[in-house]
């Protein structure tokens, strides 16, 4: 069986270091992020890039450059013309050598959608795709082995109408599953947002994601679970079952590390499990987290193991407790 592999979102502006011994348990570095600024790529939110690639270098990890993120624009302009896309795809190949970047990693959120409040075109799924080949040209020659992924809805939705997925499986080597945020983002019920497998509170799960992707013609191999090092909070008006499909007032995200600091064994808060779901939740005090904890991170390990998938990858690095709880949780051979 191919190696699984484990890919770890690093954000730089939350870079405090590498913890002792992380290196050894990861294997590529997802750095986040660069952007499209005037048709093409600015790093000017990496201030820590040297630090981080010649340490995870020294280590033999790789470090993959992630473009975009959740609100980043410019790219339905960017892809729209092959002009464009030329101009961008050369200023990413510039960086790639200039700074020794082992791929590209492409966080378009989201091609023929504005929910990000960006820009979009109904045209965005096929000028992606293209895009994302004649990129895999260029990184081919300049290396081969140079790795191209790309970061992706959950939404069987998506799957179907945002990517063309049989042409993409042929160029991309991963494809970073998102399965994580898997709450409507216009309700404030409380429910689970990084579920392995679907339960009544929820409306989506990490397997109907996979099945989805699989489905539309993404070879198992390449498709990365996403893990949450972090939860969703709310704070409740109403009861719910134990605080799980209760109504709430807000919602904000909130680290792992936290998590583990100001709730976990506290006396005002008790730790559910939703069984089906293979999914655990924070409830007292009005208070409602949904998270990923050691044990649902590796449930979803094993799930990888058995449909042989390409590994997991998370969202994100600086989120982990002091102790890396979440990175030693992740057991994949």
């Amino acid at each position: 069986m191919k190696k699984k592999l484990f890919f770890t979102y690093l954000f730089d502006r939350a870079y405090r270091g590498f913890r002792k011994g992380d290196l050894k348990k990861i294997d590529v570095v997802n750095y986040a992020f660069g952007l499209i600024e005037d048709g093409k790529l600015s790093l000017k939110l990496l201030e820590h890039r040297d630090e981080i690639i010649k340490e995870a270098h020294s280590a033999g990890v790789k470090v993959v450059l992630s473009i975009g993120g959740w609100g980043a624009g410019g790219f339905s302009e960017m892809a729209s013309s092959k002009e464009t896309r030329e101009e961008f795809i050369d200023s990413i190949i510039f960086n790639v050598k200039a700074n020794h970047f082992d791929g590209v990693d492409i966080d378009w959120e989201y091609p023929t959608s504005s929910a990000g409040n960006i820009a979009s075109s109904p045209d965005d799924k096929d000028n992606f795709t293209l895009f994302m080949e004649e990129l895999r040209v260029a990184l081919d020659n300049v290396n081969p082995n140079l790795i191209l992924s790309i970061a992706v809805s959950a939404s069987p939705h998506a799957a179907k109408h945002y990517y063309d997925i049989p042409r993409l499986n042929k160029v991309l080597d991963y494809l970073h599953l998102m399965t994580y945020d898997l709450i409507d983002y216009k309700t404030l019920n409380t429910t689970h947002h990084t579920n392995l497998y679907p339960s009544k509170y929820s409306n989506l799960s990490v397997d109907e994601a996979v099945k989805a992707y699989i489905n539309e013609g993404m070879d198992p191999q390449k498709i990365i679970v996403g893990l949450a090092f972090f939860g969703h909070l709310f704070t409740t008006t109403s009861e719910g079952t134990n605080g799980i499909g209760a109504t709430s007032e807000n919602r904000r995200g909130i680290p792992y590390r936290t998590i583990v600091n100001d709730y976990l064994n506290k006396r005002e808060y008790k730790v559910y499990l939703d069984e089906d779901a293979k999914a655990p939740w924070i409830y007292g005090n009005n208070t409602f987290i949904s998270y990923d904890d050691p044990d649902s991170i590796k449930a979803k390990c094993e799930y990888v193991l058995k449909h042989n998938l390409g590994g997991v990858m998370n969202w994100e690095y600086n989120q982990d407790t002091e102790n890396s709880d979440l990175i030693n949780a992740i057991k994949l051979n």
